[in-house]
């Protein structure tokens, strides 16, 4: 779909509630980026935020949801909206370092890794929700993680907005996004 087909769709989508989900409120948190600078849920650039909850060796789920994230993110830009992709760790064990910084970065520039001692993680994920289990190790001794799918809407002082399923189509996903940031009607 053209920016401008896609900028009337999600202008011109359907009504929604005020909170299709209700949600917990979710939590401060403190965590760090793969190269170890300091982030809290607060968007330093005052933008919105899709948080996810996953880890950067996932074959599965992330697989497909990190892309959706990024789709999302060009389909809000290609409208003047800014939202910043976040993802925390549930693996703070192997995301770490440059790499998990590196991985985001390939499905979008904008995505910002979040992790930290499993101490910080552990009411994070309680807060909001995340469950997950180590199924089996892959053949390279990596954990195979079966975890929590949902998207977050943070506004850009962290706060709670919605949850979005990832199985939402891009342009639903950022009509829903489109209407908590106040652009449209």
């Amino acid at each position: 779909m053209r920016a401008s087909a896609l900028a009337l769709a999600l202008i011109a989508g359907p009504a929604l509630g005020a909170d299709p989900f209700p949600m917990p409120p979710g939590t401060p948190f403190a965590l760090h980026t793969g190269a170890g600078v300091p982030r809290t849920e607060v968007d330093p650039a005052g933008n919105h935020q899709i948080l996810y909850f996953g880890y950067a060796n996932c074959p599965d789920m992330c697989l497909t949801t990190l892309p959706h994230i990024a789709a999302v993110v060009e389909a809000l830009a290609a409208i003047g909206i800014a939202v910043t992709p976040l993802m925390i760790t549930v693996d703070p064990g192997h995301d770490q370092g440059p790499a998990m910084d590196a991985t985001l970065a390939a499905h979008h520039p904008a995505f910002v890794g979040l992790t930290g001692p499993e101490a910080a993680l552990r009411p994070i994920w309680q807060a909001f929700g995340i469950t997950f289990e180590e199924m089996f190790l892959d053949p390279y001794g990596q954990p195979i993680l079966a975890h929590t799918g949902h998207l977050f809407l943070l506004g850009p002082q962290g706060n709670l907005e919605t949850l979005l399923p990832p199985v939402l189509p891009v342009e639903a996903t950022a009509r829903i996004i489109a209407r908590y940031a106040g652009v449209a009607g």
